[in-house]
């Protein structure tokens, strides 16, 4: 039992780790776009 719980604990902390990482990629990607592409890149991107 403790097992699994280590296990569901060890999954979720790497699924935080790699939304992290997708986050900081899309806002480099729409950095340089303007107004409305920012707002859609960062949308879609998410």
């Amino acid at each position: 039992m403790e097992s699994f719980f280590f296990g569901v604990f060890e999954i979720i902390l790497i699924d935080l780790v790699l939304a992290g990482d997708n986050a900081c990629v899309i806002a480099m990607a729409a950095r340089r776009l303007r107004g409305r592409q920012r707002f859609t890149g960062i949308v879609l991107g998410a």
